[in-house]
């Protein structure tokens, strides 16, 4: 793969198209950023030196409310017109909610995601690696049905949803023009048990994309 396509974007402008405040954002991170699945692994701005060309953050353990705010702390640090940002995911999944926050922000950062041999991004982790402008995976991926989502055989044909979940979950990978076929294969999988996406599953279901169109896929 040849390297991710950059484009710029303001940092606070992204911001706040996340919903989130960079000064909070930066204290939050400050005071929790130990505990936070996401991490710097390699530094994405240092104020001695010039910006560097690319950097790493690490996205691992269980994904948790305070970790969209802890990207933001990053993010507001960095000059993303000078510096690409890699994303290396190894985790179990944790909140979707905060997946889908994550994964917003990865890809008005055109961030580049990936997952490394030996490495695993499950459950709601897979909603992340989705928000990645683009993507790559040696290690596996899996999925199955997010806690709050109820099997389609539980409602009667027409029935309403007891909860906005599905509907979140579904329209989100459509807005990450990822195929909305991931989310049906996701929902058949009962939560105690993880299906392992195959190669051919990953590029079907469009997680194995270069920069992705505009224009959601069907």
């Amino acid at each position: 793969m040849g390297e991710p396509s950059r484009r710029r974007h303001s940092p606070s402008g992204m911001l706040r198209r996340s919903g989130l405040r960079p000064t909070a954002a930066a204290l939050f991170a400050a005071a929790v950023g130990a505990q936070a699945a996401v991490t710097e692994a390699t530094p994405c701005r240092d104020p001695h030196r010039a910006p560097p060309a690319a950097c790493t953050v690490t996205v691992t353990g269980k994904i948790t409310a305070r970790d969209p705010l802890t990207l933001a702390g990053i993010l507001h640090r960095m000059d993303l017109g000078k510096t690409l940002l890699l994303v290396r995911f190894d985790s179990g999944g944790g909140d979707a909610h905060a997946a889908m926050a994550l994964g917003r922000a990865l890809r008005a950062a055109a961030a580049h995601g990936y997952v490394p041999p030996r490495r695993r991004c499950f459950s709601a982790c897979v909603l992340a690696l989705a928000g990645a402008a683009t993507r790559a995976v040696h290690g596996r991926v899996g999925s199955h049905r997010p806690q709050p989502i109820a099997a389609p055989a539980l409602f009667p044909a027409g029935a309403p949803k007891r909860d906005d979940s599905a509907r979140e979950i579904r329209g989100y990978l459509v807005e990450m023009q990822v195929s909305a076929s991931l989310y049906d294969a996701m929902v058949k999988v009962p939560p105690k048990d993880m299906r392992i996406l195959t190669p051919s599953e990953l590029r079907s279901y469009g997680l194995l994309r270069d920069d992705p169109r505009p224009g959601a896929r069907e």
